[in-house]
Order: structure tokens, then C-alpha cells, then sequence
């Protein structure tokens, strides 16, 4: 009598722990899933596209198949925004056939060979009422192919590229500076390594790439050192900024001072030591200075105050201190010592 209904829970569990899986499988892993991940490289990992309204681009995608062996795999689009303030896109199933990702037209399908390289034609076709500003989507690779509707439950790992799409017309570029100063919000730091943290706010309608400098000063206002936002090296050398604040989010950058592999192991003396190749002591400026925009034209700025005091060095230095010290008060005391024996002990003068 309980048997089927023990069956039914099981079915019904099951299907829970698939619908689970396909859920983790979408939010957290849609870039690097499972198999597929190793399997295929996709070049380039992000598109940035300027388009009119009306006008149909042709581009390519390069697909690197890096196992020994070969298989089919479905193209699939996928709108997204920013998901927190990381960086990391937030794919949205609910209108995945809408927008931008109805305006790309790829192939159903491809077949690749063990260690094949392919490159894809697609094509953006902007409608002519689109509109201006940016227009964010995937192009995803499956070993699976595209959901039918009927509402099935699929596991499939998936890979893709971003697409991130400026549509010229009445933009706005807009961004502010939420935010800025060391991690965790921290007035002291015990030693260099020091990190910042720039947090941008992009209000306009259009994706934009905030870089610059962060300039540090000493109490006397001479220059120390200067560390960069948002720019990275490229493969030919060059350095450019590398990461966009899509339009309505916030997006944080992080940047360093100090050798950020001269952190010293886990123990007191190793940590000294780090300290003292990555020395820093006093109160310091720091002031941001960024650009976004067109032409990199909008500027923003900022300044934070903040100290470091490397506490083991300070610590070793004041023990130190107070043993020559100690020891300069003892021979001191045993100079005058010896000063007066020496004068008690002379013979009187005699007297003429």
C-alpha cells in the first residue's frame, strides 16, 4: 500500500533536485559549466559593439574545441544585467527571446571535430524602433539544444560570450562615484599591501568603462606612489581599461599598493619580513582620478585619508629602542661608578 506512494515522493524529489540543478547550473556556472567548460574555448569572451538603428552587423566568434574528442553543440541567446556589484551578469529567462537576443541570428547548430578550431559568422540585425543606449546578451554554447517550452526540465552545461551593444542615438553616459576608499572601509592598515575600493554608480543608458589613476601622498604632500583603476594588460602589451559598469548598476574596482605577492607567510617573523620589503609608515592621501565616457571627456574624483603603521616593525623597533636604551642608563651608571672609586681611591696631594 505505501509503495507507490513512496514512489511518487521519490519521482517528485527527483525532479526537485533536476529543476535545482538546471537553477545552479544557469546562475552560478553559465560561463565555466561542468564539461562543456573544458571541452570548448570561445574567443573572444566579450563583444562591444556600436550599431545605428536600422543597420545588420556581421561579426564572427572563433569555437576551439580542446578535448580528444568530438561532438555537437547548439547555440543558444540569453539577455542579462549586473548581478551585484562584482561584475557578474544575471541572465534573464523570462524574456530570453526578446530585445537583443532576438536580434542575433546564429546557426542552430555545430559540429566540431577533437582538437578543431571553427570560426562562426553571426549577425545583429537592430531593429529600426530600437531603443539607443545599451543592449546586453549571451551567446551560449550547449551540449544540449535549446528548451522547446513545454516546460521539461534539461540538465546542460553551458558556455558563452557577452555581447554588449551601444545603440547611437539620444544616449545618456552618465556615472558617479558611490564610493572610495581602502577595503572594508578601514582608516588603518597594519602594513602594505594596502587595496582600494572604487565603487561606480552608472545612471546613464549606456555602458560605460571608468579608468585612472589613484595617486598616493605622504603628510608632507610629496608624491609616493601611484597605482591604476580599471586597467589591465592586453595580450599585444598595451594597456587599456578592461571592465564596463553596465547602465542602471554599480560595479566595484579594486586596486593595489604595495606588492601584493610580498604578503610574508603565516608567522610573526615572516610577516617582519614583509613589512620591511614592503615598508610604509605615516599618515597618506590618496586621490582618485577617473574618466568615462566617449572620449574618456568625464571626469571624476576623489580622495580618501588613511594610515599605515606597520605595528611589528613599530613593535621590534621600541624593543630595540629600550634594550639601547637600558643598556646606554647601565653603562652610564657604572661609568660614574667607576669615576668616583677611581677619585676615592687617589692618594691626597701633598702640600708644598
Amino acid at each position: 500500500m505505501n509503495k507507490p506512494l513512496f514512489a511518487g515522493r521519490a519521482r517528485s524529489r527527483a525532479k526537485q533536485l533536476a529543476k535545482l540543478f538546471f537553477a545552479l547550473n544557469l546562475s552560478l556556472g553559465a560561463f565555466c559549466a561542468f564539461d562543456v567548460c573544458r571541452a570548448l574555448t570561445l574567443s573572444p569572451p566579450t563583444y562591444e559593439i556600436g550599431a545605428t538603428p536600422g543597420q545588420t552587423l556581421t561579426t564572427g566568434l572563433k569555437i576551439f574545441n580542446e578535448t580528444d574528442t568530438g561532438g555537437t553543440f547548439y547555440f543558444e541567446t540569453q539577455n542579462f544585467t549586473a548581478k551585484g556589484d562584482d561584475g557578474e551578469p544575471e541572465f534573464i529567462e523570462e524574456d530570453a527571446k526578446t530585445d537583443l537576443a532576438s536580434w542575433i541570428e546564429t546557426p542552430a547548430s555545430i559540429d566540431l571535430a577533437a582538437g578543431e578550431l571553427k570560426r562562426v559568422e553571426f549577425q545583429i540585425r537592430v531593429p529600426e524602433n530600437a531603443d539607443p543606449g545599451g543592449h546586453y546578451t549571451a551567446i551560449f554554447l550547449s551540449n544540449t539544444p535549446p528548451s522547446n517550452g513545454n516546460g521539461s526540465v534539461g540538465i546542460s552545461s553551458k558556455i558563452g560570450t557577452l555581447v554588449l551593444l551601444r545603440v547611437e542615438g539620444d544616449v545618456v553616459e552618465q556615472a558617479k562615484l558611490a564610493s572610495f576608499g581602502l577595503a572594508e572601509n578601514k582608516k588603518i592598515a597594519g602594513s602594505l599591501p594596502v587595496k582600494f575600493i572604487t565603487r561606480i554608480e552608472n545612471n546613464g543608458t549606456v555602458f560605460v568603462k571608468p579608468s585612472g589613476t589613484i595617486k598616493i601622498f605622504n603628510i608632507f604632500g610629496i608624491k609616493t606612489a601611484e597605482t591604476t583603476v580599471n586597467i589591465g594588460k592586453m595580450p599585444d602589451g598595451s594597456l587599456r581599461p578592461v571592465g564596463n559598469v553596465l547602465s542602471n548598476s554599480a560595479r566595484k574596482f579594486e586596486s593595489v599598493w604595495g606588492n601584493p605577492e610580498n604578503k610574508g607567510g603565516g608567522n610573526f617573523f615572516e610577516k617582519l619580513v614583509a613589512e620591511k620589503n614592503n615598508f610604509a609608515l605615516g599618515m597618506f592621501v590618496a586621490k582618485l582620478e577617473l574618466g568615462y565616457g566617449t572620449n574618456n571627456e568625464k571626469k571624476l574624483a576623489g580622495q580618501t585619508v588613511f594610515w599605515v603603521l606597520p605595528w611589528r616593525i613599530m613593535l621590534v623597533g621600541s624593543i630595540i629602542l629600550i634594550i639601547a636604551l637600558a643598556v646606554l642608563v647601565l653603562a652610564i651608571k657604572n661609568y660614574n661608578r667607576w669615576i668616583i672609586a677611581k677619585a676615592q681611591n687617589q692618594p691626597p696631594k701633598r702640600k708644598k
